[in-house]
C-alpha cells in the first residue's frame, strides 16, 4: 500500500512544486501553405522571410511552414525561391496569442523581374477564435481621442464604465505584457499606461481560455513597444475642452483640463542593447467635473487631483535567439472624493494618494521555427492611504448663502467662495 502511494502522490507533488502560474501570451504565430501556382503542388525548401526581423522559416516536404514568438503588429511576409518569382505581402497583421495564416502561390521566373507586392486582407471570420475578442491595433489607438486605455476598453461593445456584460469592475483580469496588474485587495486595474507606449491590445468579453484564469467577467491584454533600431521620440501637450465642464460659481469659462505625455527610446550604444521610456501626466482642472479616475469631484478646489504613469523597459538581446527584457511600471494618483456630509467645509476632506509600481525580468528562448519559451518574474505593489500626499495646498473655503434667503438649498451649496470672496 505504501508502495502505491509513493508511486501516486510523489510524482504529483513534484509536479506541484515545478510547475508556475500559466501568464498569458504575449506574442502570435504565423503560418501557411506554399504552392506552385501552375501546377498547385506544395513548394519545399521555399525562404519565409519577416522583412525588418531576424525571423524567417523553410518550408517543408508538403510547403508548410510556422514562425512562433512574434510580436503583435504589422509585417512584410516575404517568400522566394530559386526558379520562382518573389512574393511580399504586406500589411500581415499579427496578433496577441492568435495564429495568422498566409499562403503563397509562387509562379516560375522566366526573366528577371522584380518581387511582387501584394496587400493582405484580414479574414472575415477567425475560425481559431473561441471568445468574443475585440482588437485594438497601434493605428486605432493612435486615431482614437482617449486619454488612458480604460477609455478605449469602454468603447469595445458589452462594456459599460468598465463593467463587462453586467459584471464587476474587480471581476476584470488586466494584464500587461502578459503579467497581472490587478490589485490583491480590491481586484480593480491598479496600474495605468501611457497611450503610446502600447502596440497591441485586446480585449475579451466571454468564452475565454483556461490559461487567463482568476477571471470571471473578461480579459484585458496589453502588450507594450520595445525600443526601436533608431533613436526617435515624441511630445504631445494639449488642454482639453473646458466648456464641456461649466464653472458653477459664475459664467466664466473654467481652466481647461491638462494633458501631456512623451516617449522616447531606441539603441543604447548598440543594436542588441535597446530602451523606451515613456509617461503621461494628467491635471483635470475642472471644478465641475463629475467624474475624475472613477471618483465624484464636484466643486472641489483647484486642481482638484492629479495621476502621472510612466512605463520604462530595457531590452537586450544576447542572442539572435536569445532576449532578456526588463520593465519597470509606476502610477500615482492623488486626489480628493466629494462628500456631501462635508458640504460647509470641504477643506474637511482628507487628501487620497494611491501609488503602484512593478518590476518585472522576463527571458525568451527560441529553439527554432517552431517551439520558444518564455521565463517571467515580477513584484507587483499597491499603495494606498487616505491623508496622502497633497500636490499642493488647498485654499480656504467658506460656505455663504448666495440668495440670501436663509435657507440651505444647492445653490447655496454651490456658491462656496474662496478666500471670502465670490
Amino acid at each position: 500500500m505504501m508502495k502505491i502511494l509513493r508511486q501516486c502522490f510523489f510524482p504529483m507533488i513534484l509536479v506541484f512544486i515545478l510547475c508556475e502560474p500559466i501568464h498569458a501570451g504575449v506574442t502570435g504565430t504565423l503560418s501557411g501553405h506554399i504552392t506552385n501556382s501552375e501546377t498547385h503542388e506544395p513548394l519545399p525548401g521555399v525562404n519565409i522571410m519577416v522583412k525588418n526581423t531576424n525571423r524567417g522559416a523553410v518550408t517543408d516536404a508538403q510547403g508548410f511552414y510556422i514562425i512562433t514568438n512574434l510580436k503583435p503588429g504589422k509585417y512584410t511576409i516575404e517568400a522566394s525561391m530559386m526558379g520562382f518569382q518573389s512574393i511580399a505581402k504586406t500589411d500581415v497583421y499579427i496578433l496577441t496569442d492568435l495564429r495568422t495564416k498566409i499562403d503563397f502561390n509562387l509562379t516560375t521566373k522566366i526573366l528577371q523581374m522584380d518581387a511582387v507586392q501584394v496587400t493582405a486582407d484580414a479574414p472575415l471570420v477567425r475560425t481559431d477564435i473561441t471568445a468574443t475578442t475585440h482588437f485594438i491595433s497601434e493605428p486605432e489607438l493612435r486615431n482614437i481621442p482617449v486619454l488612458t486605455f480604460q477609455e478605449i476598453v469602454d468603447l469595445q461593445p458589452g462594456v459599460v464604465s468598465g463593467h463587462i456584460r453586467g459584471g464587476r469592475r474587480t471581476e476584470v483580469m488586466y494584464l500587461v505584457d502578459g503579467i497581472p496588474v490587478r490589485e490583491a485587495i480590491e481586484g480593480k486595474a491598479g496600474s495605468e499606461l501611457p497611450n503610446s507606449s502600447i502596440i497591441d491590445m485586446t480585449v475579451q468579453t466571454g468564452g475565454f481560455n483556461a490559461e487567463y484564469g482568476d477571471a470571471m467577467s473578461g480579459i484585458v491584454n496589453i502588450i507594450t513597444r520595445d525600443g526601436g533600431d533608431k533613436l526617435k521620440g515624441k511630445l504631445e501637450v494639449s488642454a482639453l475642452d473646458g466648456l464641456n465642464n461649466p464653472s458653477p460659481i459664475d459664467d466664466s469659462n473654467p481652466e481647461p483640463d491638462q494633458f501631456a505625455e512623451f516617449n522616447f527610446g531606441g539603441p543604447l550604444f548598440t543594436q542588441k542593447l535597446k530602451f523606451f521610456l515613456s509617461g503621461n501626466i494628467i491635471y483635470p482642472y475642472s471644478r465641475w467635473k463629475d467624474e475624475q479616475f472613477g471618483n465624484r469631484m464636484v466643486v472641489m478646489a483647484l486642481p482638484g487631483s492629479y495621476n502621472w504613469n510612466i512605463n520604462s523597459k530595457l531590452s537586450w538581446a544576447l542572442h539572435e535567439s536569445f532576449k532578456i527584457t526588463g520593465q519597470y511600471l509606476l502610477s500615482i494618483w492623488d486626489w480628493t472624493e466629494y462628500d456631501n456630509k462635508w458640504r460647509f467645509n470641504l477643506e474637511g476632506l482628507p487628501p487620497r494618494s494611491k501609488k503602484s509600481y512593478r518590476v518585472s525580468l522576463s527571458a525568451t528562448h527560441t529553439v527554432s521555427d517552431r517551439t520558444f519559451y518564455s521565463i517571467r518574474i515580477s513584484q507587483y505593489n499597491v499603495m494606498k492611504s487616505i491623508i496622502g500626499l497633497v500636490f499642493r495646498s488647498q485654499p480656504d473655503i467658506i460656505y455663504a448663502d448666495i440668495n440670501g434667503d436663509g435657507i440651505e438649498d444647492q445653490t447655496d451649496w454651490r456658491g462656496y467662495v474662496i478666500a471670502g470672496s465670490l
